[in-house]
């Protein structure tokens, strides 16, 4: 909806620019012709009143924007709202009148102007303009279309000379036709029709179809009677859409077709969505790992030397008892070292010392001897 906006936006923007630029015609190359018309549904109209005025267009090429200016005295009239018809968006502001198309469009109506007449007016007549009117078949090429003028008489009051002047034109008129016997001078014809009451729902959500149910279309004749009628028309009879503002009414009766509007508000339809995901995990693990590893190595080491010199004789005992224990838990075995500190080396200096004195001994036994 939105990017629709703005697209919506940036094509007007260009048209602004191009309407001050374009200096091609079609309608000066003969390609089209086209008309706008203003009508109302009476002549006439009394302070505190409101009344519609439609502004219809006939182009034989078809149009894709209506650009005017609306001109109308302030001290009489005031604005109330401009509604579009079918198939036209609005992007005009206040008086400036401005419609655009998706497609091309020969015919029907494109503004429908509230109007309402100002307190304390006196009688007079006032105009209602439609100027400066362009039709674009395309956003370079347009055609220039004579301003239209609608005159109203406000408050009017009856001057009795003008009375008894109308009163004798009257009967004149009367003896001539019960003279004449004119079927076509009885003839009464449709004026004009309104929507006298609402429809029961004017606010739709996009996608719905217009119900008339409720509403009253009160048609007027050229003899100043009215009569409900029901044979009606509407339009559009499709889905509605945001760009829907008036539901367009048509009624015809002989060879007079005249038509009315109904305003109706048509919102976005709205769209929920949702979306609920739970997503539990648990992931537990458990890892023992025992290892006992018990290793005894127990070495006993007895040495025993005994060194006797007579007649030179050694005795060497020698007793080793060595002890292995071993106990591995998971099929782990391991051995120690057998202690090599400070006993060894007190036994490799007792072994040296015993040895350096059997050597002295035995040279004091040589000397000994030879003496």
């Amino acid at each position: 909806m939105k990017k629709c906006l703005n697209i919506s936006v940036l094509l007007i923007l260009i048209f602004a620019v191009i309407s001050n630029l374009a200096n091609i015609s079609f309608a000066a190359a003969g390609t089209a012709s086209g008309s706008i018309k203003l009508t109302g549904t009476t002549d006439k109209v009394s302070s505190g009143e409101e009344f519609t005025l439609t502004v219809s267009q006939t182009c034989s090429d078809g149009i894709i924007c209506v650009d005017a200016d609306l001109e109308y005295d302030t001290n009489v009239f005031t604005l109330q709202k401009v509604d579009m018809g079918s198939k036209w968006k609005d992007f005009g502001d206040g008086t400036n009148l401005t419609a655009v198309s998706d497609e091309d469009l020969t015919s029907g109506d494109v503004f429908y102007i509230k109007f309402k007449v100002n307190d304390n007016v006196e009688s007079t007549t006032s105009s209602i303009s439609v100027k400066n009117i362009k039709m674009y078949k395309t956003w370079s090429d347009y055609l220039n279309v004579d301003d239209f003028t609608i005159n109203l008489k406000v408050n009017e009051t009856t001057d009795n000379n003008d009375n008894n002047n109308d009163n004798n034109n009257d009967n004149n008129n009367d003896n001539n036709n019960d003279n004449n016997d004119s079927e076509d001078n009885k003839t009464v014809t449709l004026s004009s029709i309104a929507v006298t009451t609402a429809p029961n729902t004017t606010r739709y959500v996009e996608g719905e179809k217009f119900d008339p149910t409720g509403m009253i279309i009160t048609a007027s004749y050229s003899d100043g009677s009215t009569k409900n009628v029901t044979t009606y028309t509407y339009s559009p009879t499709t889905a509605l859409t945001t760009a829907n503002k008036v539901i367009t009414i048509s009624y015809t009766e002989g060879e007079v077709t005249k038509t009315t509007s109904q305003s109706i508000a048509v919102v976005e339809k709205q769209t929920n969505t949702n979306t609920n995901t739970n997503t539990n995990t648990n992931t537990n693990t458990n890892t023992n790992t025992n290892t006992n590893t018990n290793t005894k190595t127990n070495t006993n080491t007895n040495t025993n030397t005994n060194t006797k010199t007579n007649n030179v004789v050694n005795n060497t005992n020698t007793n080793k008892n060595a002890t292995n224990n071993t106990n591995t838990d998971n099929s782990t075995t391991a051995k120690k070292l057998p202690k090599t500190g400070a006993e060894r080396t007190y036994i490799m200096f007792v072994i040296i010392g015993l040895a350096g004195i059997a050597v002295i001994s035995y040279k004091e036994y040589k000397k000994y001897k030879g003496i």
